[in-house]
């Protein structure tokens, strides 16, 4: 799924209008272009479309990649799991 697919499912899934989520800060225009994937958009409105969505980012890929976890996301929280343990001897 592209972002911006992944923004209208969960628009739609949560009974958001497109008015709830551009609120004041972001013109539907602007949206329109973002969701069908005409343009990108900044972080600052990334986020803020997150929050409006009330989904977390770590959250917002999980969805788009089909709820499976990449491969380096698996091994990234190993190894803070390792790393916060004070482990470190069994990272190889």
């Amino acid at each position: 799924m592209e972002i911006g697919e992944t923004i209208e499912f969960l628009r739609k899934q949560k009974g958001l209008t497109i008015k709830d989520v551009c609120g004041k800060e972001l013109s539907r225009q602007t949206f329109y272009k973002f969701v069908k994937g005409e343009t990108s958009t900044s972080i600052t409105n990334f986020s803020y479309i997150l929050d409006k969505l009330c989904v977390e980012f770590d959250e917002f890929l999980l969805i788009q990649n089909g709820y499976e976890e990449k491969e380096y996301i698996k091994i990234m929280k190993s190894l803070k799991k390792l790393f916060e343990s004070k482990n470190a001897s069994k990272i190889s």
